[in-house]
């Protein structure tokens, strides 16, 4: 990778963690005192005239409760899970009374586990203490 190109994703890298931290609503100097680093500092990396270490950026990926590959690619390629053809193969003996009530189970759970993700993503970040 050339400089030019360094530079570039240092850039873009700044611009998606301070996108990140707009959503949670935190200030630079706020993210910096969870991560353990100063508002000048979390500026500069912001802006690409920092590098940050591996180290930092899984901590600023913690502190926001994001995962480090939205810092890393725009769009990161999803593939395709197995999960439907084994969905499908444990329903192929059900009857209609059993597929009904595995349909509405299954619509409960996806309901519940979108609503406590949503209550963790609108919590506070987590502020590591310090020597631990």
């Amino acid at each position: 990778m050339d400089s030019v190109s360094a530079l570039s994703d240092k850039k873009k890298m700044g611009k998606r963690i301070k996108a990140a931290r707009n959503r949670v609503g935190l200030s630079q100097e706020a993210l910096g005192a969870a991560v353990g680093k100063s508002s000048v500092y979390m500026s500069n990396v912001e802006t690409g005239k920092a590098n940050a270490s591996l180290e930092t950026v899984v901590s600023i990926a913690n502190a926001l409760r994001v995962s480090v590959d939205e810092f890393l690619y725009d769009e990161v390629e999803r593939t395709e899970p197995a999960l439907p053809r084994e969905f499908m193969e444990e329903l192929k003996d059900c009857d209609s009374y059993e597929i009904r009530a595995i349909s509405e189970y299954l619509k409960e759970t996806k309901k519940i586990l979108r609503e406590c993700r949503e209550q963790k993503q609108n919590q506070e970040p987590v502020i590591p203490i310090e020597g631990k």
